[in-house]
């Protein structure tokens, strides 16, 4: 019975298959026994049924395949899936270069700024060194110009043929100062002092004035003398009168009282109220007699 039951199944299935669709003759092969074919005969006839025997040893085509069409559909959607994958990470990769341009843009855009800040803000610090300067000379040659016509009169008779123990002269000008020159000052008004001789610029000269009252050197010119007024001790040099100080010697007026025993040259011959007088430097000097010595003491202005 099972092997009659097989040779029926087996025609069955091998027409069934046929009707499936998208499956041909000659895809299929199934092969019965010699021994089945007979009894599959008689079977189906007895059965009446329709489908004819397979002959012994006959070749019946055909094939089945469920999973073909699965793998076709799992391969399908795991390709899609991959390239899915692939674009997610080249938008991604595009997304980081963008980000690294814009980035590298940013940089170089602020760098750039700080750039022309900086060169504008030496530019600026530039231009405000070069008018504080242009501004201090003009303010200087208009403060001389000013007072140059003051000095040129006033202590041309002042120092009415003063001149310094090195034998320059009060107005004298030169185009350039000494080598061993030092900066002085009195209040904010800047002096140029070497060896005893004071210098203010003149254009792009440099004139010679006599010592500013109040200026303080470090040392003293040479050929100074020591003279009192009082208990106070006083130093002659040429006329010009310096006082010890605790950071150096200042530059005073001529200390009234004080006696000496020669006057400085070029001093001037002046009659006041019938009294003779020598002046020189702003200082009056009045002649006495002292053991048959003519001696001159510094007094008043009459």
């Amino acid at each position: 019975m099972a092997a009659g039951v097989s040779a029926a199944a087996v025609a069955v299935a091998a027409e069934v298959i046929a009707e499936v669709p998208g499956v041909g003759a000659g895809d299929h092969q199934v092969v019965v026994p010699p021994d089945e074919a007979v009894m599959g005969a008689s079977s189906t006839q007895g059965a009446g049924l329709r489908r004819p025997a397979v002959p012994a040893g006959e070749v019946r085509t055909g094939s089945f395949d469920r999973g073909s069409r699965t793998g076709s559909r799992d391969r399908s959607s795991f390709q899609e899936t991959r390239g899915g994958r692939q674009d997610a990470r080249g938008a991604k990769q595009s997304g980081r270069q963008e980000a690294r341009k814009d980035l590298q843009k940013i940089r170089s855009d602020s760098l750039s700024e700080r750039r022309d800040d900086l060169s504008k803000s030496r530019k600026d610090a530039r231009e405000d060194r070069q008018d504080y300067a242009r501004d201090a000379r003009e303010n200087w040659q208009d403060y001389y110009d000013d007072n140059w016509n003051h000095w040129n009169t006033h202590w041309h008779g002042y120092y009415s043929g003063w001149a310094f123990s090195s034998g320059i002269v009060i107005g004298a000008t030169f185009v350039s100062l000494p080598p061993t020159h030092t900066v002085v000052y009195v209040g904010s008004t800047t002096y140029y002092y070497s060896g005893g001789v004071y210098y203010v610029p003149k254009g792009r000269t440099y004139v010679v004035i006599p010592p500013p009252v109040d200026v303080i050197v470090l040392e003293l010119p040479a050929s100074c003398t020591t003279v009192y007024a009082g208990s106070a001790a006083y130093y002659n040099c040429s006329g010009a009168y310096y006082l010890q100080v605790s950071d150096g010697y200042k530059v005073v007026n001529p200390p009234v009282g004080a006696i000496i025993h020669s006057l400085p040259e070029g001093a001037n011959e002046v009659i006041v109220s019938s009294t003779k007088y020598y002046v020189y430097g702003g200082a009056y000097h009045l002649p006495y007699y002292s053991g048959g010595a003519v001696i001159y003491q510094i007094v008043e202005v009459p």
